[in-house]
């Protein structure tokens, strides 16, 4: 949640947008050309690492396909047991991995955090001084409003500037709700709360 309850996304709308797929392949395309591999010619075959769940290897091999056809880059997925695919993500041994992550509180530096220099949950080993400090400055504001602009600029840096993830969608749940059950709360993070629910 944003500053006086409005969405994050308000605040952090120029960071990413995840609705402009157009724009967005048009944007990769023109960056691997001002790299040096227009249309990936000359592009090194690179992986993509994963668990080995039928979900998490379809998604990354859908993934692959999609680079393919629009950057035509050879991406590889590499499939492995939870245990090693931890293991090597905590060891750094990858090109580009999975990642996940469930918020602990409803708050974006629940998310930001985890990518700050050194953090235990930083796997992709992302360090950048400029990010470190508009968290800290986050940290210190008074103005909710400033509070929010500060980690969205923090977004800015890590997604849209240096790319250090790419965020593929949110989980979701699905539930039904019986007509006259009343007072069943669900939470932003989640939760169902049944303490005061009733059926009328």
């Amino acid at each position: 949640d944003g500053a006086a309850g409005a969405d994050f996304r308000a605040h952090a709308k120029d960071c990413f947008d995840p609705k402009a797929t157009k724009a967005n392949r048009e944007k990769a395309k023109t960056l691997l050309s001002q790299a040096g591999y227009p249309d990936g010619a000359g592009f090194p075959a690179v992986s993509y690492l994963c668990p080995d769940s039928p979900a998490q290897t379809a998604i990354g091999e859908a993934l692959a396909q999609m680079w393919q056809e629009t950057l035509g880059v050879t991406v590889t997925v590499e499939s492995v047991e939870w245990g090693e695919f931890l293991r090597r993500c905590h060891q750094g041994e990858f090109f580009m991995a999975r990642g996940r992550w469930v918020a602990d509180y409803n708050d974006p530096t629940a998310f930001l955090d985890l990518w700050r220099t050194g953090a235990a949950g930083n796997d992709a080993l992302y360090q950048e001084a400029q990010y470190d400090e508009l968290l800290d400055r986050a940290k210190e504001a008074d103005d909710p409003g400033r509070r929010m602009e500060l980690l969205a600029q923090a977004e800015g840096l890590l997604i849209a500037r240096d790319y250090a993830l790419a965020p593929l969608y949110f989980e979701t749940e699905s539930y039904l709700l019986k007509d006259g059950v009343k007072g069943l709360y669900y939470s932003p993070m989640g939760y169902f709360f049944f303490g005061e629910a009733q059926v009328k």
